[in-house]
């Protein structure tokens, strides 16, 4: 004989939802913390990445949409604390990097590089006289130019001297200049600029314009490129760690500190967002008509070297996340609304 029928009261649909949201969170947590976590979320990249390979990159991605993204990006590199920091500790970590001992500056810049930059810089005639006649026009490197005709008439003048002095009687006549010299050294500055200003203006223009027109017709592509070339082969062979004796420590985090505030200064301006708008659309019109695919194996993105990489990271990442109490959270907040949903509910209602 059968004991009485104790019926269990009937869940709700709300109840009946919670209960399977408990489920499926505690399912999604025991696969991402087992010991194939870390190869699920890498398969499931893989599997998004293989799901456009087919899609034409232009159905993918807008012009101006990725304009605007780029130019985020490369705005959000501004000013920080953070970045700051880095710049001041990683010049002296790289300054003081034991590897610096053991690899040469040759292996890490390689021969035929450095001979295609100097090849290129020095097979144009055209803007080496451009640029050695820009240099003449500049008043500083004018001046600097007089000073190096000077400091070279100044010296054959004193070895001619020597020589005279040897002559009898020739003493008092040399006598005379020194004389001149030394009333002109005690004029005042504006007198000795009114008398000889005008003269020295055009020595250095002069000096200046010839000093130009030899190295213009000194500059011998295939010499110089030999002379650079020679240069280079000279410290090839130094160690990273020697290139310390041709800037003191505080002249290389200056150097550091100096590029990063040009590059603070450069980001920002209207022509380096041309610059950027210009590269996004060249790149887009290159590729409108080839799929996702195509794109990812020219600029040689690898789906196993993706695998690889997610499936290295992944594991630290959900298990950082499980212990510190984040991971059942984050789950929780994704798979909440369908089961909160009214559809979901009124399918358990009819159940």
């Amino acid at each position: 004989m059968r004991g009485p029928r104790h019926d269990r009261p009937a869940m709700s649909a709300a109840q009946l939802a919670d209960r399977l949201l408990d489920a499926q969170v505690a399912f999604v947590l025991e696969e991402l913390t087992g010991p194939d976590g870390a190869a699920l979320v890498a398969s499931e990249v893989r599997a998004a990445v293989t799901a456009l390979d087919a899609v034409p990159l232009r159905d993918v991605l807008d012009a101006a949409a990725v304009r605007t993204t780029v130019r985020e990006v490369v705005a959000a590199t501004g000013p920080s604390a953070g970045v700051d920091a880095m710049v001041g500790t990683l010049v002296p970590a790289l300054r003081d990097l034991p590897a610096n001992e053991d690899h040469t500056l040759g292996e890490v810049v390689m021969w035929g590089g450095v001979e295609a930059v100097v090849a290129v810089l020095t097979r144009s005639e055209q803007l080496r006289e451009e640029v050695l006649h820009r240099l003449s026009q500049s008043p500083a490197v004018s001046t600097l130019s007089m000073r190096f005709v000077q400091a070279l008439v100044g010296d054959a003048v004193q070895q001619n001297r020597e020589r005279a002095e040897r002559l009898p009687g020739m003493k008092s006549v040399l006598g005379v200049g020194d004389l001149a010299a030394r009333t002109a050294r005690g004029m005042a500055p504006k007198q000795l600029n009114d008398v000889v200003g005008g003269v020295a203006d055009r020595g250095a223009q002069a000096a200046m314009e010839r000093v130009s027109r030899a190295l213009v017709d000194a500059f011998d592509e295939d010499v110089v490129r030999e002379a650079v070339m020679q240069v280079w082969d000279l410290h090839a062979e130094d160690t990273i760690a020697g290139l310390r004796a041709y800037l003191p420590d505080e002249d290389v985090e200056g150097l550091a500190a100096n590029i990063h505030a040009l590059w603070l200064d450069l980001h920002t301006t209207p022509w380096f967002g041309a610059v950027l708008d210009t590269a996004v659309d060249g790149f887009l019109d290159r590729h409108s008509d080839a799929t996702i695919g195509e794109v990812r194996t020219e600029l040689g993105i690898d789906l196993d070297l993706v695998d690889a990489v997610v499936e290295r990271h992944a594991a630290d990442v959900v298990a950082a996340l499980h212990e510190a109490g984040e991971l059942e959270a984050l789950v929780r907040r994704r798979l909440t609304p369908f089961y909160r949903s009214p559809a979901t509910l009124a399918l358990l209602e009819e159940g």
